[in-house]
């Protein structure tokens, strides 16, 4: 006759058919993270691909032009939502041209 197991022995049954979660700071941890990250910058770049070749031309230019296509856009009838999103367009642009210190380009 057999004892009947402990909660110990229980336990690990139970456990054993389920995925341990990675323990944080563990090598399975660390490798998930960089395939996240790796997978991020792959979509970010296939998204961001323009369909043109990268000019010569200084991003300040290329950041005056897309304003100017914008102020071009909000003259059209729209929502209050939509002239919001257009501003929220227009501040992005306005930071890829400064980069990322504001300091670096006086005027």
């Amino acid at each position: 006759m057999r004892d009947r197991p402990d909660t110990e022995e229980l336990q690990r049954q139970a456990a054993w058919g389920r995925p341990q979660a990675p323990r944080r700071g563990s090598k399975r941890s660390l490798r998930a993270d960089w395939v996240r990250d790796r997978q991020r910058v792959r979509r970010l770049k296939t998204r961001l691909k323009p369909t043109e070749p990268a000019s010569s031309e200084d991003p300040w230019q290329i950041a005056d032009t897309a304003l100017r296509e914008l102020s071009h856009i909000r003259h059209v009838r729209m929502r209050a939502e939509q002239h919001a999103r257009l501003n929220v367009i227009a501040e992005a642009l306005r930071r890829l041209a400064w980069g990322r210190r504001i300091n670096c380009r006086t005027s």
